[in-house]
């Protein structure tokens, strides 16, 4: 069984009781790894945009400490440097499954862990999560030359409601 934490570059308010530990990447830093702690599975919400950055040493950090981590360094390099496209064949999504998704895909949509909002769009948000373990994403599908675009998204990018 695994304890979870939610690491943030700053404090968040506990907006729902979810059993997420929700600290800050200097409360990670300093009070972790604890003696007799169970094993930790930590989903790292600092921006990893930039090599080195807060995001970037959490990750490293967790890796070192063998904690199971989301995003990895390696997933964190792979993102580096804006937007991914892939096609549908390489997602090995089929026509079918693009022509039923069209209508919806008229914007790019969140996936949050794997999981999207619209259950149509389910199928795109696990396949490409899978192929990015990234906690939060940004996914776009261009209709006419069929390109899916990926980009990552920061927890700080989202205002305090959402």
């Amino acid at each position: 069984m695994y304890k979870t934490l939610l690491v943030t570059d700053e404090p968040i308010e506990a907006g729902c009781d979810d059993g997420l530990e929700k600290i800050s990447f200097q409360s990670y830093l300093k009070d972790y790894p604890k003696l007799n702690e169970p094993r930790i599975r930590l989903i790292n919400l600092c921006n990893t945009e930039k090599y080195l950055s807060r995001g970037y040493y959490c990750s490293l950090l967790a890796e070192s400490r063998n904690h199971l981590v989301f995003p990895s360094v390696r997933t964190i390099n792979d993102m580096r440097g804006g937007a991914r496209t892939l096609t549908a064949q390489q997602l090995e999504l089929n026509n079918k499954d693009l022509a039923a998704l069209a209508p919806l895909l008229s914007g790019n949509f969140l996936v949050f862990m794997g999981s999207a909002e619209i259950p149509e769009l389910q199928k795109i948000a696990t396949k490409v999560f899978r192929r990015y373990t990234v906690p939060i994403l940004e996914i776009g599908y261009e209709l006419d030359s069929g390109e899916i675009t990926i980009k990552r998204a920061s927890f700080s990018d989202f205002p305090a409601s959402q």
